[in-house]
């Protein structure tokens, strides 16, 4: 039974007991003197207000209640919304993260290839430039060394055509 009908049913319940308590009161009244049937009159009038006073604070603290109930659900659910929210916009903040990392990696790489790159295409230049030198310097000791033996056959030549 929800907390409104066991209300009514109470009202109900007591506003049936106040009638029958005006209904004794008649009945009793009639034989009695106007000063005590304008006391029971005032007594029974008095209890009607004040159950009926306790019956509205009851549905009062009810409908509050129930209001409270509402808030703290309307609540809830704009913290769970915006909890999503928060949610949603650190998982777009990670994906940010993991993307510029990705990137960063990718311009990492290709600085690197670059500069490997370039060292490669130095050293291919330097390696060309000392083998040609190697290669002058051969020919130069070569022809140097020719010159020499044939210097030295021809002073053998004329020593010995001297002789």
């Amino acid at each position: 039974m929800s907390d409104l009908s066991r209300i009514e049913a109470s009202e109900q319940t007591f506003q049936a007991q106040v009638e029958a308590l005006r209904r004794a009161a008649s009945r009793w009244g009639g034989r009695q003197s106007s000063i005590e049937k304008e006391i029971l009159s005032a007594l029974v009038f008095s209890i009607s207000e004040v159950g009926s006073i306790f019956l509205e604070v009851q549905r009062s603290n009810l409908l509050t209640r129930q209001a409270l109930e509402q808030h703290l659900i309307d609540e809830r659910a704009r913290q769970r919304e915006e909890s999503d929210y928060v949610r949603s916009r650190l998982r777009d903040g990670i994906d940010a993260v993991h993307t510029l990392k990705q990137i960063n990696e990718r311009m990492v790489e290709q600085k690197l290839m670059n500069i490997v790159a370039s060292m490669t295409t130095d050293l291919r230049v330097s390696i060309t430039n000392q083998a040609r030198a190697m290669t002058q310097r051969y020919h130069w000791e070569t022809a140097f060394r020719m010159l020499g033996y044939g210097c030295i056959i021809m002073v053998f030549g004329f020593v010995l055509g001297r002789l």
